[in-house]
């Protein structure tokens, strides 16, 4: 097999993501699929992956990389099963915008090309002693981190402003001044 890198697919009308009413086309945006999309999907470099492919470009192509990639970190995150996650890409929304597949008519993965791909990323490793999946690793934690440090400052920022405390004010332990109360002896 060639190596074939990701190309969005040309809008046409049979897209999914298209057709949605504006409401249900929101509401997948604010959910899981377009922070996969742009945090993960549209920054896995598929490059290192060619030395996995053969050289002759008559050869038939590979399902991008990218999509096998993709696909795979959403097996692990969702606890499924290749065959699971193939009928998934199929048939839910979710994961055709993932993956950036709303324009396909057919679905470019099975669960052959994803164990394949698999073999071969072990097998290179065990050769060279090189992992390509470890700048992706990186990329992925990096891209939590960074997700979950702005999530802490939201949420800091609101509880600041809920609460209406002064951003110069330094908030000290809860440390509680009590009066002293005397004791009249009767």
């Amino acid at each position: 097999m060639s190596f074939n890198t990701y190309k969005p697919p040309t809008l046409n009308f049979n897209d999914t993501f298209e057709s949605l009413i504006e409401e249900n086309q929101r509401e997948l945006i604010d959910g899981w699929a377009y922070m996969f999309k742009t945090c993960v999907f549209d920054k896995i470099d598929e490059l290192p992956f060619e030395v996995l492919y053969s050289n002759n470009r008559n050869s038939r192509p590979c399902c991008p990389v990218k999509i096998l990639i993709a696909a795979d970190i959403l097996k692990h995150q969702f606890n499924s099963s290749d065959k699971a996650i193939i009928r998934n890409i199929m048939f839910n929304i979710e994961y055709q915008y993932a993956l950036g597949l709303t324009s396909c008519r057919n679905v470019p993965i099975s669960e052959r090309s994803l164990s394949r791909f698999r073999r071969a990323i072990l097998n290179y490793l065990n050769a060279t002693g090189i992992d390509l999946l470890e700048p992706i690793e990186r990329l992925l934690l990096q891209n939590y981190i960074e997700k979950l440090e702005s999530i802490e400052r939201l949420l800091l920022q609101n509880y600041i402003e809920k609460l209406n405390i002064n951003k110069e004010t330094k908030k000290t332990d809860d440390y509680v001044a009590k009066s002293p109360t005397r004791i009249k002896k009767t």
